[in-house]
């Protein structure tokens, strides 16, 4: 399973969940926590957990860092699901760093981050390539929606209106009470 796929997983989640953040260190489920909302990953309430954090015995999802064969041994008593996202990579600044202090010569420096960068960019082209072809279903979706001669109502799991069409008509949604999220556009 890829990383994206893994992240997907966390995008899945709930948002407003509450999730545990496993790792080997206190300072290091912090430092992932950190990582997680630096990353704009904020719609979810991190709770970091470690050897000898509290556990309140209620069952959430997990997120670990390739590590959880290690640390299956101080696992909360309750997991919904764990999530296991891989092993964090080192930012380009520790690199350089680490080359700077092991005297590394410039040019080698040089090789390292371009090469960080240049898989920066493929990752970035491969996100907006996503994002491109998610809005390009999004808008298929809608035509086919909006040209069907059948009500179309699509609801979330708490009853919403997400998306109708025209041939919905508003005193259905008004009749089962639901509540419609976004405005009808005929």
């Amino acid at each position: 399973m890829s990383a994206a796929q893994r992240l997907d997983e966390v995008f899945g989640l709930p948002c407003g969940s509450e999730v545990y953040v496993l790792n080997d260190f206190k300072s290091s489920a912090y430092d992932a926590v950190r990582l997680f909302e630096t990353l704009g990953l904020n719609q979810f309430r991190y709770i970091p957990f470690y050897p000898g954090a509290k556990d309140d015995g209620v069952a959430r999802p997990l997120i670990t860092f390739g590590e959880y064969d290690d640390q299956c041994h101080y696992l909360p008593r309750c997991i919904e699901k764990i999530i296991d996202v891989g092993i964090r990579t080192i930012d380009i600044s520790t690199i350089v760093e680490i080359m700077l202090r092991l005297g590394l010569p410039d040019e080698k420096m040089h090789q390292v981050t371009a090469k960080y960068v240049k898989d920066l960019i493929a990752l970035t082209r491969e996100i907006n390539h996503l994002n491109h072809n998610n809005e390009s279903m999004r808008r298929e979706m809608e035509t086919v929606v909006q040209t069907v001669d059948e009500g179309i109502i699509t609801l979330d799991a708490r009853d919403n209106v997400l998306v109708f069409n025209a041939a919905a008509d508003s005193t259905i949604i008004m009749e089962r009470g639901l509540r419609s999220r976004f405005p009808r556009s005929d």
